[in-house]
């Protein structure tokens, strides 16, 4: 497997991840989920807005297994700063300093081994690249109402992040914030 930036042909192919990942308060099963994106859902267009060299994909012979997009503080304010998004707004008016913001991060398959091999992959490459930058931590949401992610959960503990605070967002959604300091 390759870690590299994702770029525009990428684009279609982490579209499709992103979709099947999505978990919804439509589907039947959504309660008895513990991973997945909920109702996070990314168009193409902002995928393509968000190339930089922080969102980055796992590669196979098979194709993209995984990605992580992540944005650094100047990036993701120069190209997000008038958001309306609750978490976002946290983010920009409350968080000061540098630092490097994990926005979402998917494998295929998640719960299996290589998944979780992709995983850890594309997240020790995004600690490299801040640390690099001299970007001084790492932030990232994690759904806690009404659906726990707790796959996410354990994985950002076993990587050393701490829960900093509960945001409250809309439609009932509050997430967790995380933090790992570099």
């Amino acid at each position: 497997m390759i870690i590299r930036p994702a770029v525009t042909k990428d684009i279609d192919e982490i579209k499709r991840l992103i979709d099947i990942l999505q978990v919804t308060r439509k589907q039947k099963d959504w309660k008895e989920k513990t991973s997945g994106l909920f109702e996070y859902p990314k168009s193409k267009e902002e995928l393509t807005q968000a190339l930089n060299p922080y969102f980055i994909v796992g590669e196979t012979n098979q194709g993209i297994r995984g990605y992580s997009l992540a944005y650094d503080n100047n990036f993701f304010k120069s190209n997000y700063g008038n958001t309306e998004h609750l978490e976002w707004r946290f983010l920009l008016d409350q968080i000061k300093g540098d630092y490097l913001y994990i926005d979402q991060l998917g494998v295929l398959n998640p719960g299996s081994l290589g998944s979780g091999r992709i995983a850890n992959a594309l997240t020790e490459k995004e600690i490299k690249l801040a640390r690099t930058k001299r970007l001084p931590r790492i932030l990232a949401y994690v759904c806690e109402k009404p659906l726990p992610n707790k796959q996410s959960f354990r994985f950002l503990k076993r990587k050393g992040f701490e829960r900093l605070i509960e945001v409250p967002i809309e439609e009932g959604i509050v997430l967790g914030l995380h933090e790992l300091r570099l």
